[in-house]
């Protein structure tokens, strides 16, 4: 079975394949950082980043990834 992660913005929805979540975090509005401004000028998607053990997780623009020309949303999703 496979997990998917619906985002969507206004009409438009896509699904992205998940291998897992492993879990949950919640998060102090501190501890989120935006990423550096040179990376946020090359990729609008990803806004924010924090660590958690070690690992960098992204808040990513749901909108801007849905408007990104480089995915294909399939309408049936």
């Amino acid at each position: 079975m496979h997990k998917i992660l619906i985002l969507s913005s206004g009409e438009i929805k896509a699904g992205i394949r998940v291998d897992s979540f492993n879990a949950l975090y919640e998060l102090s509005k501190d501890s989120i950082q935006p990423v550096s401004s040179i990376f946020f000028e090359k990729n609008k998607i990803i806004k924010h980043e924090f660590f958690v053990n070690n690992t960098s997780l992204w808040i990513i623009d749901v909108e801007e990834l849905l408007n990104d020309k480089r995915l294909i949303v399939n309408e049936d999703v």
